[in-house]
């Protein structure tokens, strides 16, 4: 009995460690802009007045697995360059805080019609 349940904690432990290196992809974005005036203000969801620091646009990529670099710009928005892509792409991650910097992953877009739908796994 001892051993199946050691087994079971192993096993369970495994899937949790695998797990925590996916995260759902929920936007994809292309041509951020940085270059707004200074004295633009954002009023944020929850109702604060921020400063404007970038502009993300959506952008359209085909449902594949691809191999790419990722850099993270803030909590949950990651930069992502790769030989497929002509120009960077930011991908929009639910709860991942992450750091990377050139980091190897592997992005699987596994629906593009309506909301995006993929998942970004750090090797």
């Amino acid at each position: 009995m001892k051993k199946l349940l050691l087994m079971l904690t192993l096993v369970l432990g495994c899937l949790t460690v695998s797990a925590a290196k996916q995260y759902n992809i929920v936007g994809v974005y292309h041509d951020a802009r940085v270059n707004h005036p200074s004295t633009w203000r954002v009023v944020t969801a929850d109702n604060h007045v921020g400063v404007h620091k970038m502009t993300l646009l959506p952008a359209q990529v085909r449902e594949k697995r691809y191999e790419v670099k990722a850099t993270k710009v803030v909590d949950n928005i990651y930069m992502i360059e790769g030989e497929t892509f002509h120009a960077k792409l930011y991908i929009e991650v639910e709860n991942c805080k992450k750091a990377a910097k050139q980091k190897d992953v592997l992005m699987v877009i596994e629906n593009i019609r309506g909301e995006v739908k993929g998942r970004l796994i750090f090797e």
